[in-house]
């Protein structure tokens, strides 16, 4: 039955989509029916589906292809109007991350996903949650199965509260983040986090087309995704462009990466001009924007190399961690939280592994860019047992040969380093600025995962979207399969709906079988996801205190 606009307005939201859909029974659709939105730039012409009984418009342009000329600059705002046909993902961004493999991959690659219960008018209304991915800034895309929205949405229908999520791409590697001394003081940097940037302003500019509130928008993301979502808050040194009003961080801030400029990268700038013949141009950047896709695809699979956002004295003016303490983010509520054992991802192994405290100490003057004196200091605060769960609860399970004898050790260090020190400061910045601020640990270790790497990187991502079927070919398992099945299920439907309540109220309060979950506060409140009746609880963030205060006080990352 479809409601009038008139009758709309006075209707309560959840009223405001189909009673059939509320009732838990698919709406009737004619057999032809393709959801149409007319936005600035043309009419979007999406997919229904009735498995779902939502509408999906997908591959939507959100900027100028960025090719040729427009090759390695900012994103250019779309200039032309045209009919989109968005029954289909776009093209992913080139990227040498192993999830991009065999994927259809483009420099013509900004595109973004948005996926609505059916039946939404344009005076909806609803909460707009935007997922940012993560992949190190060299893979991923918005198109992933992993981040598959249909779930999410479904269970915020389920709650009467429904919300429109959406997916973007940006561009990554060297087409994302080009170094080097031509690229400092030109505004070609960070052109990647742009990309996100825009897709911001073009979700503030059409999303009430789709139904969607642009005063209610949430950017939520993992590791490298919940990096960019802290760079947004302290983009050109926490400038307020209102492009969004809540933030959620999982896995990852903006200390948790090393500190790079524009020249860090001139090797590899150096390496891109060899190969495409643009060494003795004088203008080497223009000659490489007229290089052949092919041959610059061709480089990055060829040539190892590193990228990340770097310091440009634009989009980012100075280091995260000063930017945070000196107060200089967009205030808006936030969630920022990790999970128990992420480290264990990043912890060398093989030929690398760390068996005696010389390798250790090795190690960390490598990876965190310390000196012989601070790393030792570093060991001094990690003892034999203290990794979380401690090393003992692995006793009598089948362990690698190759991991090291230090790995749980070691592993603890690369955790609180990386991902819970950077947590830990932030949100007491947040609480010291009265900024409304949530904390969590996810501690639930899937089916399917090696015993040793626990509640390990990425593992949280399928919990919170509720993507309960999903196949992970990292691990080669159903993180939600085996005889515990029902426990995971049960915990991230209680994930997704305190995110959907976030989303929707800016507190995650009040989600079924969630104690409740009180700020940061002077308390250091933090609520611990694990499954099993009894088993998330709020807990007290102060485990490991010296080592992450160590960090907190000395890690350069943290300390600039």
């Amino acid at each position: 039955m479809k409601i009038s606009s008139f009758l709309s307005l006075s209707l309560p939201l959840a009223l405001q989509l189909s009673a059939g859909v509320e009732a838990g029974r698919r709406p009737h659709r004619p057999q032809n029916y393709v959801p149409q939105v007319n936005l600035r730039n043309g009419t979007v012409s999406g997919k229904y589906s009735p498995e779902y009984a939502q509408d999906f418009f997908l591959g939507i342009p959100y900027a100028q292809p960025p090719v040729g000329n427009l090759r390695f600059r900012p994103p250019q705002f779309l200039n032309t109007r045209r009919n989109i046909n968005a029954s289909e993902y776009g093209n992913w961004c080139y990227g040498t991350g192993r999830e991009n493999r065999d994927k259809p991959m483009s420099e013509d690659c900004l595109t973004l996903n948005v996926v609505r219960p059916v039946n939404v008018n344009q005076f909806a209304k609803l909460p707009v949650a935007v997922w940012i991915h993560g992949g190190g800034w060299s893979g991923g895309s918005g198109a992933r199965d992993t981040y598959n929205m249909n779930n999410i949405v479904q269970q915020s229908v389920q709650m009467g509260t429904p919300i429109i999520a959406i997916t973007i791409n940006y561009r990554l590697g060297v087409w994302g983040f080009l170094g080097g001394r031509e690229i400092a003081g030109t505004r070609n940097a960070n052109n990647g986090l742009k990309d996100q940037r825009l897709a911001l302003h073009w979700i503030q500019e059409n999303i009430r087309a789709f139904g969607g509130d642009p005063f209610k928008v949430t950017i939520f993301g993992e590791s490298a995704g919940g990096a960019s979502v802290n760079w947004h808050q302290l983009a050109w040194g926490g400038r307020n462009d209102g492009l969004f009003q809540r933030a959620v961080l999982q896995s990852g801030t903006g200390m948790m990466t090393p500190i790079t400029w524009p020249h860090t990268f001139q090797s590899t700038f150096e390496s891109l001009a060899t190969y495409t013949a643009c060494t003795d141009e004088t203008d080497r950047l223009q000659c490489m924007r007229n290089a052949p896709e092919s041959a610059i695809w061709a480089w990055a699979q060829a040539t190892p190399h590193y990228v990340s956002p770097m310091l440009d004295g634009d989009m980012i003016p100075e280091f995260a961690s000063k930017l945070i303490k000196d107060g200089k983010f967009v205030r808006v509520p936030t969630i920022v939280g990790h999970n128990s054992d992420d480290g264990t991802s990043f912890t060398p192994i093989g030929s690398r592994a760390v068996n005696d405290e010389t390798q250790l100490v090795s190690v960390m003057k490598t990876l965190f860019e310390i000196n012989d004196n601070l790393a030792n200091e570093i060991v001094t605060h990690y003892h034999s047992g203290i990794s979380i769960p401690p090393e003992e609860h692995y006793a009598g399970l089948p362990l690698p040969s190759n991991i090291g004898s230090l790995f749980f050790r070691t592993s603890a260090i690369m955790t609180d380093h990386t991902f819970t020190a950077p947590r830990r400061m932030f949100a007491q910045e947040l609480t010291s600025r009265n900024v409304p601020v949530w904390s969590y640990r996810f501690k639930c270790v899937s089916n399917g995962y090696p015993a040793h790497l626990g509640a390990t990187h990425f593992t949280e991502i399928v919990y919170v979207l509720h993507n309960t079927d999903l196949w992970d070919p990292f691990s080669s398992s159903y993180p939600m399969n085996g005889p515990d099945r029902a426990d995971y299920v049960a915990l991230s439907k209680m994930m997704a709906r305190t995110w959907i309540k976030f989303f929707v109220n800016g507190n995650p309060n009040g989600a079924a079988g969630l104690p409740h979950w009180p700020q940061y506060g002077s308390g250091a409140n933090e609520m611990v996801f694990d499954k099993g009746a009894g088993n998330t609880v709020v807990g007290q963030d102060n485990y490991r205190a010296p080592g992450i205060q160590w960090f907190i006080d000395k890690s350069p990352r943290l300390n600039r």
